[in-house]
């Protein structure tokens, strides 16, 4: 088992990802409100999976447990957050010459959020990978009553 991919068994049954842009807000006493972006864009991912014995969740806790908290760097496979393969509106995608993830928001001519930090580079769809880590040092593994293992796991995108 690598410990630089996240496992692929068990597989989440539910992924939620959230795109995150700072921006700082005022209003102004006329009611104008002005914004300001700073920090740049970045995805939070959480990965839930459906309660499983110890056993079916060694890896898994293996593999939280070798990231040491928030230091570690892995990537996850974005399966199942791709739709249609190819350049389509709403595709994940990144350039080969960086792995910031981007969402497509135009075919003709392709444009996609945030806009590329690096020049140049083709644009990749197919095998999306996220490169992550724990987004906190403390991940919580229950064990419930009825013998099972409940699991969330919360992710940032690291670029």
């Amino acid at each position: 088992m690598s410990m630089n991919i996240l496992p692929a068994q068990p597989a989440p049954v539910a992924v939620k990802l959230r795109p995150r842009q700072r921006t700082k807000s005022g209003q102004a006493m006329s009611g104008r409100i002005l914004t300001n972006e700073y920090g740049g864009h970045f995805f939070e991912m959480t990965l839930s999976y459906a309660p499983m014995l110890r056993a079916q969740a060694a890896d898994l806790i293996a593999f939280l447990h070798y990231q040491r908290g928030r230091g570690g760097i892995f990537t996850v496979p974005l399966d199942q957050l791709s739709g249609e393969s190819g350049v389509r509106v709403g595709n994940f995608c990144r350039f080969d010459n960086d792995s910031k993830i981007h969402v497509i928001t135009g075919t003709d001519p392709v444009t996609v959020s945030p806009l590329a930090r690096v020049p140049g580079g083709n644009l990749v769809t197919d095998n999306l990978t996220m490169r992550c880590s724990l987004k906190s040092d403390v991940q919580e593994i229950s064990l419930a009553a009825d013998g099972l293992i409940r699991l969330e796991i919360d992710l940032v995108e690291r670029v």
